[in-house]
């Protein structure tokens, strides 16, 4: 399995929230890059390698190379660069120069890495350290991928791919009225499974549950409101889905790593 040998050296990492479309359909890049993909989807080619890429999956761009995309849902990503590597087989095979799309299999331990990442940005009093954790994060990343690719397949216990339809309109609607309420029971019943088997079902599939999707949804539509608007904290709850400014407050705090106005700050533009 081939990843990056050292680990690699990280130069910098951008999350892009809701993106309609890419300011260039094609670009080269100095370093080597890696698009994360948090929310929705697009299509690239790399060379001779072409496809879509969704949550749970990465692209892997080699320094020089033409990369064309194009936004096929609004997507949220994070983009990552590092140099000075030399990808190469962990079987001691030459190097690698061709570019790569990872597929992630444990993507409640991806969900959480990419969560991660969003504290990185926010590291507003510690900055040098916040990108000492995105470094190890990144390499995280990489490393997820080589060990899961090494491995053989293995379908879980009860897991059925026949419901993936259901379990794709469940994501869906979450997506659609995560700022509104819609609880899980209301969601099960139009699909017509119990809230248990909902739960169980979407995370196996999707790495996460329902109200862990709905949150983060929330979370990065406060962090959009915050940098992009000059909404009050209690306007940008009411928003978001949130009872008051002091939960969001709250609440932003312990997953984002500061406080709503320390992030407005630091990224309004």
């Amino acid at each position: 399995m081939f990843l990056p040998q050292p680990l690699p050296e990280f130069v910098d990492h951008t999350y892009w929230d809701q993106k309609k479309q890419f300011q260039l359909a094609s670009d080269q890049y100095t370093n080597w890059v890696l698009f994360a993909v948090e929310k929705g989807s697009f299509r690239f080619k790399i060379g001779s390698l072409s496809g879509i890429a969704q949550f749970a999956e990465a692209v892997l761009c080699p320094p020089g190379m033409i990369f064309n995309r194009e936004v096929l849902d609004p997507v949220s990503f994070h983009f990552l660069t590092f140099r000075n590597t030399q990808p190469a087989d962990l079987t001691g095979a030459p190097a690698l120069q061709s570019p790569l799309k990872l597929t992630f299999r444990d993507k409640q331990r991806l969900f959480n890495t990419l969560h991660q990442l969003h504290g990185c940005a926010a590291a507003t009093a510690a900055p040098e350290a916040g990108r000492a954790w995105a470094a190890h994060l990144l390499a995280d990343l990489l490393q997820q991928y080589a060990w899961e690719s090494s491995q053989p397949i293995q379908q879980q216990p009860g897991q059925d791919s026949s419901g993936e339809p259901l379990l794709r309109q469940a994501r869906l609607r979450i997506e659609e009225t995560a700022c509104r309420e819609l609880s899980l029971g209301e969601l099960a019943r139009e699909l017509g499974l119990s809230p248990v088997q909902l739960s169980r079902r979407f995370k196996a599939r999707y790495g996460l549950s329902p109200s862990a999707l709905q949150q983060s949804i929330r979370l990065q539509k406060a962090r959009s409101l915050l940098t992009e608007t000059s909404l009050t904290l209690e306007k940008i709850a009411e928003e978001c889905g949130y009872e008051s400014g002091f939960y969001l407050s709250r609440l932003f705090k312990k997953q984002v790593g500061s406080s709503p106005s320390e992030y407005r700050s630091r990224f309004r533009i």
